[in-house]
């Protein structure tokens, strides 16, 4: 039987398509299946090099057999230009090597580009200055971890000048980078920070976050409370979803117009023992600034002495809260929001609270998006206290619109009990409720163990 090369009879393009899925070092390796493929890696838009996966991390002589791959790689004569490029650094290397490999990137005109490092490189690693000024560059990932990386000198005027999407993981920079480096990329639409801040030269430090086309924007700091504090201004007149990692030490404020705000989540670290003496007021001071977002996602302690703002446009609500009970905060939320349709509650760990000590006060008005609007309620963290049970009772007697509310409980309360105290309340519609008992162990984000349904009839 005379063997067929189906692997020779592969087009071109079909071959380039799967390659790219591979490691690199993979990729070259199969110049040897067939006189075809010889130099089909050449051919590749899409190139991925990891030190430890594709060489080993032992011994000097795997870091020399990398960086000649890579070099080889990048400088190999008549390579097509490069689409996306996967740069992962975990040893000790010469940065003048991995200078020359970024420069080699913006020559082969690289369009997205993944660099993380995590080693001491035993000099300051500078971003060469040919990667600010990339033409084709649009979307850069940086993932830094390491005392070594500075932005310093970004240029003035043509910093990324196409750039669309910039996600970086500083862990370890020092202040004075971290506020060039914010400051350097005025016309991108999607931009995520990440990072663990070192202590810099003042205790507050001020960052601006400029874009004048920025849509999406993610920033979680994180300050030692012994050391420096964060001032982030946020300008961004056509941001429409914004995501905030807060510590208790991180300040964030929106200057100008916020009109185009839909969707924001504010979530807060746990904070232990100790608050700030600012705290309480940090949530409201940015829920003032985004009154008009249809989707607010909050997570943080709550504390009954809050005002909130009003939320006119607001239609979903997902509040997840710790070391206080959503029952006191809950009736605040409902009457500052008049639109809304979709409300999640969580409570996010374990806390014991007696029935005497929470009480569930509604005001004497019902809040007009219950009687209005409100179509769904999910509650997590149910532990079937009385409080708890007086606030599932008024929100099916007082809502009108609601077509389901889903209840995850604690596998500790009387499933049957529940049960047959839920099917006892009265309804003013054919409300479908859903009864799911948990297996939780700290927070609730156990198992569903089963669940019951509770149907009404309001003939």
């Amino acid at each position: 039987m005379v063997s067929i090369d189906r692997i020779s009879a592969l087009p071109d393009e079909l071959g380039i398509h799967i390659l790219c899925f591979m490691p690199t070092k993979d990729a070259v390796a199969t110049s040897i299946l067939s006189t075809r493929w010889k130099a089909l890696w050449t051919r590749l838009p899409c190139l991925n090099f990891y030190d430890e996966r594709d060489f080993g991390d032992h011994n000097e002589e795997d870091v020399d057999v990398f960086d000649i791959f890579v070099s080889h790689v990048l400088h190999f004569p008549d390579s097509v230009d490069i689409e996306k490029c996967a740069l992962v650094i975990h040893n000790d290397h010469d940065v003048l090597a991995v200078d020359d490999w970024i420069c080699t990137l913006v020559r082969r005109k690289v369009v997205e580009f993944y660099f993380a490092f995590t080693f001491d490189l035993g000099t300051t690693f500078r971003i060469p200055q040919a990667l600010y000024m990339c033409k084709t560059l649009k979307i850069l990932t940086l993932h830094l971890y390491t005392n070594n990386f500075t932005a310093d000198d970004p240029p003035a005027l043509g910093c990324f000048p196409n750039l669309k999407e910039l996600h970086a993981a500083l862990f370890g920079i020092q202040l004075s980078s971290l506020v060039k480096f914010c400051s350097c990329c005025p016309g991108i639409e999607v931009l995520t920070i990440d990072g663990m801040v070192e202590r810099g030269d003042d205790e507050v430090c001020d960052i601006q976050v400029l874009g004048r086309e920025l849509k999406m924007l993610k920033v979680s700091f994180e300050c030692d409370p012994h050391n420096t504090s964060i001032n982030v201004y946020i300008n961004a007149p056509k941001l429409e979803t914004l995501y905030l990692r807060m510590d208790g030490l991180s300040n964030y404020f929106l200057m100008g117009s916020t009109r185009s705000l839909a969707y924001v989540t504010i979530a807060y670290a746990e904070l232990g023992e100790e608050k700030p003496l600012h705290f309480p007021n940090q949530p409201i001071a940015i829920l003032g600034g985004v009154s008009n977002v249809r989707y607010l996602s909050l997570w943080t302690p709550w504390f009954k002495d809050w005002h909130l703002p009003a939320l006119g446009n607001l239609n979903q609500l997902k509040l997840v809260l710790w070391d206080c009970n959503y029952v006191e905060s809950l009736a605040g939320f409902l009457h500052s929001a008049p639109n809304l349709e979709d409300l999640v509650l969580e409570t996010s760990i374990k806390f014991e609270v007696e029935d005497s000590v929470v009480q569930w006060n509604p005001h004497e008005d019902v809040p007009v998006c219950l009687s209005s609007h409100l179509k769904t309620i999910s509650i997590t963290g149910f532990r079937g206290r009385q409080d708890e049970m007086e606030m599932a009772k008024y929100l099916l007697m007082n809502g009108p619109f609601l077509k389901k509310m889903t209840i995850y409980a604690d596998l500790s309360c009387a499933d049957e009990d529940l049960y047959k105290e839920f099917s006892m309340f009265q309804r003013t519609n054919d409300c479908q409720v859903e009864l799911i008992m948990m297996q939780t162990s700290g927070r609730y984000d156990g198992r569903c163990d089963f669940r019951w349904w509770v149907d009404y009839d309001c003939n």
